[in-house]
């Protein structure tokens, strides 16, 4: 039943489902979607569990700041230093 459920889909999003092999902008896989979500999940699989939903809340931001300047080709010891003097990086504007 897997099977045949999984050859629906691709027959009704065949567009969607072999776009990046048209448009190489397009990833292959979703990887670069599900990675932020590793460190969670490790530090849950090490500890068993955040200690409040606040350090779990406070956990995603950092990773989710430190993900954006490293995409942005600053590291993140330059943009923990900065920010720590409070002077915080800041993706520039989309134009």
């Amino acid at each position: 039943r897997k099977s045949y459920n999984l050859v629906c889909a691709l027959r009704d999003l065949k567009i969607e489902a072999t776009r990046f092999a048209k448009d190489l902008r397009v990833p292959f896989t979703n990887n670069d979607a599900e990675r932020p979500l590793r460190m969670a999940k490790l530090h849950k699989k090490v500890s068993g569990c955040f200690q409040a939903d606040d350090h779990a809340r406070h956990f995603a931001a950092i990773r989710s700041y430190l993900g954006t300047a490293r995409k942005h080709g600053v590291g993140a010891l330059e943009v923990l230093g900065l920010l720590f003097r409070g002077d915080a990086w800041m993706p520039p504007a989309r134009t």
